[in-house]
């Protein structure tokens, strides 16, 4: 697989897993959310595989890592909100964007 395709397929994976975390939230009653729930949901939802389930040098699975990071544009993109203590929770827009961006690397791009 060329760097663009790994590139690519990555995105993809990364996409279906953001797509599971504001799921997840879209489902709950409204208010914050414990965060690892939601990781967890986005983990069942699409289990890391190959590179994405080894650990990186900080020793923290590289797919939880990297999804970690991105919800981050998922805040910045009005999505979703994050409080102090470590609950989270899906916006209006998030819901839109649930339903208007179904395709994961698209998912991705948007949230950047």
């Amino acid at each position: 697989m060329s760097t663009a395709a790994e590139a690519r397929e990555a995105n993809r994976c990364l996409g279906i897993r953001m797509r599971a975390v504001l799921d997840y939230l879209s489902r709950q009653p409204d208010g914050f959310f414990d965060h690892r729930h939601a990781l967890k949901e986005a983990e069942r939802a699409f289990p890391p595989s190959g590179r994405e389930a080894t650990r990186n040098n900080s020793g923290r699975p590289r797919w939880l890592h990297s999804l970690q990071w991105n919800t981050t544009g998922m805040v910045k993109a009005g999505w979703m909100l994050k409080d102090n203590r470590g609950g989270w929770s899906i916006t209006p827009a998030g819901r839109e964007a649930l339903v208007a961006i179904p395709d994961p690397e698209d998912f991705v791009l948007e949230s950047r």
